[in-house]
């Protein structure tokens, strides 16, 4: 664990205060989505007064703030699961977010590949959409989080060491 998620949920905070449009959030199930968005979701909008405030608390059906929905000015943040073919289709997406990606199914529903029916939802938005992949990777030639690498100009982030000041990669 190197705080990856926590990369994740930032971009997400982002993206409702600074930047908002349509967002998916792909986790592995349906059932970690619902998780996720209760535990990690809900207590960032909670504990972040910028992201509080354009967020509806979910206290009623009609609040746009629901545990797959959370509607924002300008936009929305759906969360579903990897395993969910219908929550992998139809509306289009600007930003897509997608979590331990090698924990994804192979296949959904005989409807193929979940990243790349995930992918296929950002097509509106073309040169602005945005793609976030995150995984800790498995099986070395069967990570789809290591093939996404391999196949990316492979750029690395260096940070100073606090001590002797020598980049290094994170």
């Amino acid at each position: 664990q190197i705080a990856g998620t926590e990369v994740l949920l930032n971009f997400v905070g982002y993206v409702i205060d600074c930047a908002p449009g349509p967002t998916l959030a792909v986790i592995p199930t349906v059932d970690t989505a619902k998780r996720f968005s209760r535990q990690r979701i809900d207590s960032m909008i909670e504990v972040t007064p910028r992201l509080r405030g354009k967020i509806a608390e979910a206290r009623s059906r009609d609040s746009g703030n629901s545990t797959f929905i959370k509607e924002f000015p300008g936009g929305l943040l759906i969360l579903t699961g990897a395993n969910s073919a219908v929550g992998l289709r139809s509306m289009p997406i600007r930003y897509l977010v997608c979590d331990e990606i090698d924990a994804y199914p192979p296949d959904v529903d005989g409807e193929g590949d979940p990243i790349d029916l995930a992918k296929a939802r950002t097509r509106t938005f073309r040169l602005r959409r945005k793609h976030f992949f995150l995984s800790s990777p498995t099986i070395e030639g069967r990570s789809p989080i290591d093939n996404l690498y391999q196949a990316s100009d492979q750029r690395q982030y260096h940070v100073p060491c606090t001590a002797c000041g020598h980049y290094q990669v994170l």
